[in-house]
């Protein structure tokens, strides 16, 4: 991640603090799933349906 923030590639990392490996809540899971979307139909070209307010990933980036 320090590589691609020095050479000013733009990262995204997303951190729930009470998941570890993988997701256990459906709420981190789903907002999982709403950055991932958001991140394709950016990158990939395509649609992407708005985040609800419950799929919030702000708080989660590092």
């Amino acid at each position: 991640m320090a590589a691609l923030r020095g050479n000013a590639i733009p990262v995204r990392y997303v951190v729930f603090d009470d998941e570890g490996h993988g997701f256990a809540s459906v709420a981190n899971a789903l907002r999982f799933y709403a950055a991932a979307e958001a991140f394709l139909a950016e990158h990939l070209g395509g649609r992407a349906e708005p985040a609800h307010p419950d799929e919030e990933i702000e708080p989660f980036l590092r």
